[in-house]
């Protein structure tokens, strides 16, 4: 891989929001980057504060010493920790919603009647090796007993295993039908039009409002279709009304290569939420070559179009989260 120059700051912020450190020297690239004054030297750092012995072989660093004064120097230097207790007042409500979608497919068909099929075997299961050991117990000798609830124990893994496998697959087969939804929601709140059928190529026409897309069967799978019908919502959310970007670009130029990557992104933030599978678009080699100039011209680019790609999918799926609070408010008033 090529090496890349740095980009000039006079301020770097690391964040995180789980704990990143299992080992201190794992540590040392962060902190190395933020102070080198106090965390420049590799090998200091490593005997102080990494346990570092040496094997007959090399040295080994993979131990830990001195946390405490590492985690004061942290402190009183580069490090600011915010613990749970102390942010959750800040964040909104955690939301949990049962949201019940018909088995629209054979596919989703079976793999319910799957799931259903391996919870009553596992219940019976386990049932049946529970009263093996109950009777086991009553009985005089700890070796059956033993046996009996190590058969069960062993059960009991083999059971959870097989749920998560099919729990799994019922997952995997509502994909489509929660991308429907969502992006349905997203049509209805927002006045979108379609998507209508076209036996052209899918497009955004913003000046109507309106997708269109080909026949569900003109595409290889589902997942094409809806990785495609993604990508023309990722465009819609770009006019005026909503989160203004600049359209305007002719097919070749800067401002479209721009637009283009913002919602190639954003479609893949976007399906990523809905779990679709993004495919490959004919048209994205056409575009690389437009988003590799802009990049290399002005390489902090990226990080504006990540913003606006997020921003982009972030929109589409609190229209359908807004959808759903006015749908239960309803359900509360009725």
């Amino acid at each position: 891989m090529a090496d890349f120059a740095p980009i000039k700051a006079r301020q770097r912020v690391f964040l995180t929001g789980t704990p990143i450190v299992n080992r201190p020297v794992e540590l040392f690239p962060l902190i190395s980057s933020l102070d080198p004054a106090a965390f420049g030297d590799f090998f200091p750092f490593a005997k102080r504060y990494c346990g570092a012995r040496h094997n007959g072989f090399g040295w080994d660093f993979s131990g830990a010493s001195n946390l405490d004064e590492l985690q004061d120097k942290l402190r009183s230097r580069i490090m600011i920790r915010r613990l749970k207790a102390d942010v959750l007042k800040d964040l909104p409500r955690k939301r949990r919603q049962i949201i019940e979608m018909p088995a629209a497919t054979v596919g989703a068909a079976r793999a319910v009647e799957a799931e259903a099929r391996a919870w009553v075997d596992r219940q019976s299961t386990l049932a049946r090796l529970r009263a093996e050991a109950e009777l086991a117990k009553a009985e005089d000798g700890n070796a059956a007993y033993e046996a009996a609830v190590a058969k069960l124990t062993a059960a009991t893994k083999v059971a959870f295993d097989e749920m998560s496998k099919a729990r799994h697959a019922v997952a995997l087969a509502k994909v489509h039908a929660e991308a429907e939804r969502v992006f349905r929601r997203y049509h209805d709140s927002h006045n979108v039009i379609g998507p209508t059928e076209t036996t052209g190529v899918p497009c955004y026409i913003p000046s109507a409002d309106r997708i269109q897309l080909p026949k569900r069967a003109a595409f290889h799978s589902a997942a094409g279709y809806y990785s495609t019908w993604g990508h023309e919502i990722t465009h819609s959310t770009g006019i005026k009304k909503r989160l203004d970007r600049d359209m305007g670009g002719r097919f070749g130029s800067e401002a479209y290569a721009l637009e283009e990557l913002v919602v190639e992104l954003g479609a893949a933030m976007l399906c990523a939420a809905v779990g679709v599978q993004t495919e490959v678009r004919k048209n994205h080699a056409c575009y690389v070559a437009g988003w590799l100039k802009t990049i290399r011209e002005e390489k902090r680019s990226i990080f504006a179009v990540c913003a606006a790609a997020q921003q982009a999918a972030d929109f589409v799926l609190g229209a359908a989260i807004e959808l759903e609070s006015e749908d239960e408010l309803a359900a509360i008033a009725a």
